[in-house]
């Protein structure tokens, strides 16, 4: 069997608990978690969704809606449903970094780094804020900023791999950078 891990008794029992009571949000919302964690996405969406029907308010099915359409590489969707849950709960660090993520991976830097600021005005000890904004800022060229985040992420944790690999890649590049600029000029 592949790598994704299965909760068919989950999936049943929360399918069962549904039909019981189809207008409980809550049940919905266990169901669509367990079809997320079997990596059934859209299966997952559907029953978000019913949860919301029921329960409007539900940010964390709207978050987790995003979290689904994050993992199907659709961003614009994903960054849809986190800012709806935005709109109810402005202080949700979570969706605010999500949604920076998903800004990242489409290429729109500023507006990820933007929400990845408002996450660390809640919280700004979150390291894996600080890492995607590390790594947004790296992308984006701007290495001196990408130090900082980095550099923060490893006073919080100090043995934390991610930070330092991206440290030690950096490192590597401005290395190769200066030996192509000697060799350049007395080549």
């Amino acid at each position: 069997m592949g790598g994704k891990p299965q909760d068919d008794e989950g999936v049943e029992f929360y399918r069962r608990m549904s039909q019981k009571r189809p207008d409980y949000a809550h049940t919905w919302y266990r169901q669509g978690n367990t079809h997320a964690l079997n990596e059934e996405y859209q299966k997952a969406i559907d029953c978000y969704m019913k949860a919301l029907e029921t329960r409007p308010d539900h940010v964390n099915a709207l978050n987790n809606i995003g979290n689904a359409y994050m993992a199907k590489n659709l961003y614009k969707q994903a960054i849809d449903y986190y800012r709806k849950a935005l709109e109810l709960n402005p202080l949700d660090e979570l969706a605010w970094g999500n949604r920076g993520i998903a800004h990242g991976y489409l290429g729109e830097f500023k507006e990820a780094i933007h929400c990845f600021e408002q996450a660390l005005k809640l919280n700004d000890e979150n390291v894996k804020v600080l890492s995607n904004m590390g790594i947004t800022y790296f992308n984006k060229g701007e290495n001196s900023e990408a130090r900082k985040c980095f550099s923060k992420v490893l006073e919080l944790n100090p043995d934390d791999e991610l930070a330092l690999s991206c440290l030690a890649r950096m490192n590597e590049k401005a290395e190769d950078s200066k030996r192509g600029l000697i060799s350049r000029f007395f080549g």
